[in-house]
């Protein structure tokens, strides 16, 4: 049992070195007398010192504080001798979201545009999920890879923002070709099944059947975040106006959500609309989680090394507690509390000094509303920050959570910027607003 025994850090052995020369010198000075010898008259010395007097107890102190920093400083180089059998579990599968970049998503049904509320979902999505392998491609008339799978999820954050239908070299709707370029990501990946997120406002009577069944008949699920309102919105025009059909009638683009749902069906994926809260994202991260993080690979097991320090911490309770009653214990604790491991947090030198909100007005100050949203913690100051930086959606459902005049009246006004579909619902907080003062002149 004993023939595999190893330390786990056994860089830590090296602080015996130091506590060998403490102890040497705590030792050296107590037969001597420290300092005082110097100055007290050698025939006063052993009357006034009285460790002089004491003979064998005057080591106790150093060989108490040398057992018990020997001892932690064997549990922190993590002595282990067995085996313990351990299952392999699962890790987040890997993820490819492909994002709509045809006209249609110009269209501001969804304010202030549906490309730049799936821009921003997108986001969202990346925070939530930071581990696993995720990629991202882009379609219109054709398909891009903007980025391959990578756990690099802030390298594609920082690629969305800058994502606009007139990046597309030819404009059309070709979700078959970007279904295809996923397939092909999760194949060359080797990471086993995968996900598909499609997040799009519509297929357009493209047949993309036959790439749904080849995904899944590999283990790939597809799900679909629909962009836009069922009453629609005419799109925008590079050169001014909304586009036009051959008779000359402005083109009025829908969100066909039967079509879509079919799709998520034969995908075996999930199916949300885009809405103002994060209700969903977490839907469609639930549905997504079904064979991620948690799952035990049937039959797989690894081995783990069994640590035994923490016993040897047990071993050193008797001579903490005889510091304790001898007087030695602030010497001990010091050499108890530096070895421990903390939990490290991400800190700031500003952090130091200024509270994340303080922070945040500072970010307002400067007009630069989307960093103060990041750094508020306080709601109602955050819901302000999304406001002015023009994420309504997310400002309405911060506002919900407040049942103040104030908030009913806030909550009004980020739910009427999103447009005329959300006017019945900004017109109900209004009413929630005036229930509780009447007189409310805004």
């Amino acid at each position: 049992m004993f023939s595999e025994f190893h330390f786990l850090r056994p860089l830590w052995l090296l602080a015996l070195l130091p506590l060998l020369f403490l102890l040497w010198r705590w030792i050296r000075m107590q037969r001597s007398g420290g300092l005082w010898e110097k100055v007290i008259d050698p025939a006063l010395i052993k009357h006034v010192m009285k460790s002089h007097s004491v003979g064998v107890r005057q080591f106790w102190s150093p060989v108490v504080f040398g057992l018990i920093a020997v001892l932690l400083i064997v549990a922190m180089a993590g002595p282990v001798w067995q085996r313990w059998p351990q299952p392999v579990y699962g890790t987040q599968d890997p993820l490819v979201v492909v994002l709509d970049l045809s006209r249609s998503m110009d269209a501001g049904d969804t304010k202030p545009n549906r490309l730049t509320r799936a821009r921003h979902k997108i986001r969202d999505l990346l925070r939530r999920r930071p581990d696993g392998q995720t990629a991202l491609i882009v379609y219109a008339a054709q398909a891009f890879v903007v980025t391959p799978l990578t756990q690099d999820t802030d390298t594609i954050a920082s690629l969305v923002p800058v994502l606009e239908t007139d990046l597309m070299p030819e404009q059309g709707t070709r979700p078959d070709l970007a279904l295809e370029e996923a397939r092909e990501l999760l194949t060359q990946s080797d990471a086993g099944p995968g996900h598909v997120l499609l997040i799009t406002d519509g297929i357009d009577g493209v047949d993309i059947d036959e790439i749904l069944d080849d995904l899944k008949q590999a283990g790939h699920r597809v799900s679909v975040l629909g962009v836009g309102t069922v009453a629609g919105a005419p799109i925008p025009s590079q050169s001014g106006g909304f586009i036009t059909d051959k008779s000359g009638e402005v083109v009025v683009t829908k969100l066909n959500t039967e079509e879509l749902r079919k799709v998520a069906e034969r995908g075996q994926g999930g199916f949300q609309i885009l809405g103002a809260g994060n209700s969903d994202l977490l839907a469609l991260l639930q549905n997504m989680a079904a064979r991620e993080v948690g799952e035990v690979q049937a039959g797989l097991k690894t081995d783990v090394w069994r640590e035994e320090g923490p016993w040897l911490l047990l071993a050193a309770l008797p001579l903490v507690a005889l510091a304790f009653r001898r007087g030695v214990i602030p010497i001990v604790l010091l050499v108890i509390c530096l070895p421990l491991a903390q939990p490290s947090h991400a800190l700031e030198w500003r952090d130091l000094w200024r509270t994340k909100d303080q922070q945040g007005a500072d970010a307002m100050a400067e007009e630069n509303p989307e960093v103060a949203a990041e750094l508020f913690d306080n709601p109602n100051w955050k819901a302000v920050a999304k406001y002015h930086n023009g994420d309504y959606a997310d400002s309405a459902e911060l506002w919900s959570n407040d049942t103040t005049v104030t908030a009913h009246y806030n909550r009004g006004n980020a739910l009427a910027r999103q447009g005329p579909q959300y006017f019945d619902e900004a017109i109900a907080s209004y009413d929630q607003a005036l229930d509780l003062d009447p007189d409310h002149e805004d």
